[in-house]
């Protein structure tokens, strides 16, 4: 599968798959883990680093409002994905 492929040379350092049912498969090169990088679901981020998640401008966490747009919006944000590189790494 093509789109399974690295982007950017011969490293695949990590990869996430949304499945149906708001499953995920998550791997991160445990040296990329090792330095502080996240790499994970938005799912699993809102309960294993939420502090990261409110250093996100504009985030202040998942939305939580009456109406069918503002569900819709908060379902959509349960899909995707956080990639989160200290400034060390940088």
């Amino acid at each position: 599968m093509e789109y399974l492929q690295p982007i950017a040379g011969e490293q695949h350092g990590g990869q996430v798959v949304l499945l149906p049912g708001g499953r995920s498969e998550v791997k991160l090169d445990p040296a990329l883990a090792a330095q502080g990088v996240v790499f994970t679901d938005l799912a699993t981020a809102e309960h294993q680093h939420p502090k990261i998640l409110q250093k996100i401008p504009g985030s202040g966490g998942f939305v939580q409002t009456k109406g069918s747009s503002a569900l819709w919006a908060a379902a959509m944000a349960q899909s995707g994905v956080l990639v989160y590189v200290p400034a060390a790494c940088r």
